[in-house]
């Protein structure tokens, strides 16, 4: 039985709210999400069960509310269908056998932008006019190939931007397909 004080994956467990029979709600300090007791996992169906019977508050959680839709209001589930097709797709279509398009998912359509963008410069950072390098009205970008963090600081270019082409960028960035569109500069320290 889940208390106050016991152990969770996210640390000393604060609140306790039970949901339905073998659903139990925890909340922590810094995270939270949903306990299901061993027989409601065993219900799980393999493609949304988690060892351990633990789901996470930001996204596992759907994997439980998809499953035991009579434990929660419609609103709740169909918020908890959204968040497992934007968040777990390989679960979602495995669980409702529907396969998801282009623009259904979040992860999938970031994984389908990195894919296309591999090998271009993708903004991985930007800087307004408050910086000094910047002029009103442009944005400073740093780009990398793919838009991958991590890389040798000599793998950076930086660029200026007409801000509202800047703004106008896609959901997961800003590309620079063709680096002599824009100024090109030696840093932006």
């Amino acid at each position: 039985m889940l208390t106050v004080g016991s152990r969770s994956p996210w640390g000393r467990i604060q609140g306790v709210h039970v949901i339905s029979e073998g659903i139990t709600a925890v909340t922590t300090a810094g995270h939270g999400g949903i306990k299901l007791s061993r027989a409601r996992n065993a219900l799980m169906p393999p493609c949304l069960r988690l060892a351990g019977g633990w789901y996470e508050e930001d996204a596992e959680f759907a994997r439980v509310v998809v499953n035991f839709t009579a434990s929660f209001d419609d609103a709740e589930v169909e918020a908890a269908r959204r968040n497992l097709r934007d968040y777990n797709p390989d679960a979602y279509e495995a669980f409702t056998h529907v396969k998801i398009k282009p623009g259904e998912s979040r992860l999938r359509d970031q994984e389908a932008f990195k894919e296309q963008h591999a090998n271009d410069l993708v903004a991985i950072s930007a800087f307004g006019d408050w910086h000094h390098d910047v002029p009103k009205g442009k944005v400073g970008v740093v780009c990398t190939v793919g838009g991958v963090r991590g890389l040798p600081e000599n793998s950076e270019r930086f660029f200026l931007v007409p801000e509202d082409e800047y703004q106008a960028r896609g959901r997961f960035g800003f590309v620079v397909a063709d680096p002599k569109q824009y100024q090109e500069l030696a840093t932006l320290a």
